[in-house]
């Protein structure tokens, strides 16, 4: 194959220590740039790389396959076909990307690799709620979404509530005492008012706290920093105001006067235990979550995945919050020593896939996995202390071994169990293996750090897991970080304990097995 001269490079890994890449072929039909009468594929366009054969040129993404991977630098293909690197592993500076990529990332129709993450420039990436809005009282924004008795608001705010003027905080009512699932103050800002349904609740904003505070509002019961303030009888309603942040919605469609002035991290609103809106704030411009820049200071909702422009008068004010240390979003990982492990709770099948980030130490050690009984309905990874030249690879009832040379210990590893295929990544090389295809059931969920052989557990696993994603028929259902006891990174409601939070139920998983598992 013919190696052609390029243009300038440009560098799209935001950070180029923590990537995986193979050699690809680069077919002349996924050209998006054409300069000076040459045609060249963009450094991040995305495409399908067939890693059993690579041979095998890359495909456009389509509206069914998972696209894997995106062209790390620019490729020349004027005269046809040509050699490219495909990153299949790693964080893309979005910011980097020219237009053209960017266009062909936003047109993807189907699923994008969980391994391949797309963020800002990694100088800037901090905790995942990393930015604040600065309310004056004449701003807020409109959810969409209409209050019952069973809605929940979590709100993550700075006070700087002034007195001799009433300022709303969120929600909506009919009137009054009508439909009202709200909070402001009243008597002049002197005290802060809850209402739900016809009931209201009020304490005084000198007892608040000070600094940054968690406003949780669950039902019927209403949370300062995870300390119970007011409990409500449990009533029907439902109103006609969708709520407001920032304001109160009230009778007649009109916000209340006075909006709220002081900071709003972020909040989140669910409906029956579901959460319907995730609320960040981004400047205008920002891409970090979207492909399409930020029209105004706005919100981005992470669950509808579009942007929520504000209401009101004046400037809001985007602000980042400090932090000591910079880390990506996988920055911590979970120690097992060979008596801790994680339920799932899924059942694997011919159909589940796990993609797991991690480093294996010597030892009897079950990497992930769920079997009826050995070699029997059995889907993991795991290597026998006796057979520590080789890890296994298991499926149905096949199972293929991996030589410790790929499997290594010691050295940070993606393994990638999609079906009947394992692939293993050591940062340079990408080895593949196949089981026989078969159909079946495993019966009993899957464990992390354990190989559960119909519900009992002998395999612990000893080394450290940084992250792991669990596929469905190529659905997502489980995408776990690691979190220390007492973090609120993820969630308003302190992590219990050295655990997993799992990014798709928005909920904690606990810890079986005995000793703590060390998170760092």
């Amino acid at each position: 194959m013919r190696t052609i001269a390029l243009r300038s490079q440009r560098q799209i890994l935001a950070n180029v220590a923590k990537q995986n890449s193979v050699g690809c072929i680069v077919p002349k039909s996924l050209a998006n740039i054409v300069e000076n009468g040459k045609s060249y594929v963009a450094a991040g366009t995305p495409c399908i790389i067939d890693l059993e054969n690579r041979n095998s040129p890359a495909k456009s993404p389509d509206s069914v396959s998972t696209v894997n991977a995106v062209l790390l630098h620019d490729v020349d293909v004027t005269q046809g076909n040509n050699n490219g690197t495909a990153l299949i592993h790693g964080f893309i500076n979005i910011e980097a990307l020219s237009d053209e990529a960017k266009v062909s990332i936003l047109n993807i129709k189907s699923e994008i690799s969980s391994l391949l993450k797309f963020v800002p420039d990694i100088d800037s990436i901090a905790d995942e709620f990393d930015t604040y809005a600065e309310f004056t009282g004449t701003q807020y924004f409109d959810t969409g979404i209409i209050p019952n008795q069973d809605t929940r608001v979590v709100m993550d705010l700075l006070f700087n509530l002034p007195l001799g003027i009433n300022c709303g905080l969120f929600g909506s009512r009919d009137s009054v005492y009508l439909n009202a699932f709200y909070s402001f103050t009243v008597n002049g800002g002197v005290d802060l008012r809850i209402s739900y349904g016809s009931v209201s609740y009020q304490i005084p904003v000198s007892s608040l706290p000070l600094n940054r505070t968690v406003l949780d509002f669950n039902k019927t019961v209403w949370y300062i920093d995870g300390n119970v303030v007011a409990t409500f009888g449990y009533t029907n309603f439902t109103g006609s105001q969708t709520m407001t942040i920032a304001s109160v919605r009230q009778e007649g469609g009109l916000t209340n006067t006075n909006a709220f002035i002081g900071k709003i991290y972020n909040y989140q609103i669910y409906q029956n235990d579901i959460l319907v809106q995730d609320a960040v704030f981004v400047p205008q411009g920002s891409i970090k979550y979207s492909p399409v820049p930020a029209p105004s200071n706005c919100i981005w909702d992470r669950v509808s995945q579009t942007y929520i422009t504000m209401s009101g008068t004046g400037k809001l004010n985007i602000g980042r919050v400090q932090f000591t240390t910079i880390r990506p979003e996988f920055e911590s990982g979970g120690t097992f020593t060979g008596t801790q492990y994680f339920n799932t709770g899924i059942i694997p099948n011919q159909d589940t896939r796990v993609a797991i980030d991690c480093e294996l130490s010597e030892g009897d050690a079950g990497l992930f996995g769920a079997r009826t009984a050995y070699n029997v309905n059995a889907f993991g990874f795991w290597s026998q202390q006796a057979s520590a030249t080789y890890s296994r690879t298991d499926y149905g009832i096949s199972s293929v071994q991996i030589p410790r040379t790929i499997a290594q210990y010691n050295t940070r590893l993606v393994i990638d169990k999609n079906k009947n295929v394992t692939t293993v990544s050591n940062g340079t090389t990408v080895s593949t293996y196949t089981n026989t295809e078969n159909n079946f059931s495993s019966g009993v969920p899957i464990y992390i750090g354990d190989f559960n052989t119909n519900t009992s557990t002998r395999y612990g696993f000893i080394g450290k897991i940084y992250n792991y994603q669990i596929y469905q028929n190529d659905v997502l259902v489980q995408d776990a970080v690691f979190v220390p006891q007492g973090s609120i990174k993820y969630s308003p409601v302190p992590a219990p304990s050295n655990c997993i939070w799992d990014k798709v139920a928005s909920q904690y998983i606990l810890q079986s097995g005995t000793g703590t598992i060390g998170v760092g």
